[in-house]
């Protein structure tokens, strides 16, 4: 009797599964912010959310809709021509948005005598 080497079938090839939703922290590194900025989102009501067991989850696809209409803002636009300022002749970063530019964002916002955040989008826009 002879003894054979045992058959090792390959592994299955499996293409990478790219999440639809993402937690704060994800979300925040997928943004280029931080989690505080991402927080606020959530709280302002800008950016759904989803519970995913002890964790809040948002859709990619929410913060890839956020990322235009913020584009399009004229916050956007004063925190480009800023950056354009203080860097003259350098390439404009993909992520240029600070802490800083998060506290100006959530400042310039109305909020009501609760304390909660109403739609300012005439003055963003």
């Amino acid at each position: 009797m002879t003894k054979t080497d045992p058959v090792i079938a390959p592994k299955p090839v499996q293409a990478p599964i790219e999440p639809q939703t993402l937690r704060i922290p994800e979300a925040a590194i997928y943004v280029g912010c931080t989690n505080f900025f991402i927080e606020e989102l959530l709280r302002s009501d800008q950016i759904k959310w989803v519970q995913m067991g002890d964790h809040k989850a948002v859709y990619r696809e929410d913060l890839d809709d956020w990322l235009v209409r913020f584009k399009q803002s004229k916050l956007y636009e004063r925190a480009v021509e800023r950056w354009k300022v203080e860097h003259p002749g350098e390439v404009l970063p993909q992520t240029i948005f600070t802490d800083e530019m998060a506290q100006e964002l959530f400042r310039s916002l109305e909020r009501g005598g609760d304390g909660t955040l109403l739609s300012n989008d005439e003055d963003d826009s």
